[in-house]
């Protein structure tokens, strides 16, 4: 929970030059913190069960992974669109498996 807590305060500093960048107004540009605490609310649970069923360490390394590549298609982003799904979906989940 302490990651969750850190990345959001992160994005809420960050916010309004991210959504000058994309030309996001104020209820677009409050879809980047919102998506992703949804999708990391849900991953948290599945992951959970995944890494009891399979193990921690088989599904924390192509996590990981997922994370890292997440964490470069985010930076890379060039519209509103792709900040979203890239921090909500593929950014969340691994974040997820570390707790």
């Amino acid at each position: 929970m302490l990651m969750f807590g850190i990345n959001s305060r992160i994005v809420i500093v960050g916010l309004p030059q991210v959504a000058a960048a994309l030309n996001a107004d104020a209820e677009q540009a409050i879809w980047f913190t919102q998506a992703y605490m949804f999708a990391s609310t849900v991953a948290l649970f599945l992951l959970g069960r995944a890494s009891d069923i399979f193990g921690r360490v088989k599904i924390y390394v192509p996590v990981f992974a997922l994370f890292t590549l997440g964490a470069l298609l985010s930076g890379l982003s060039s519209n509103l669109v792709q900040v979203i799904v890239f921090r909500a979906w593929i950014f969340s989940w691994p974040e997820s498996e570390c707790f």
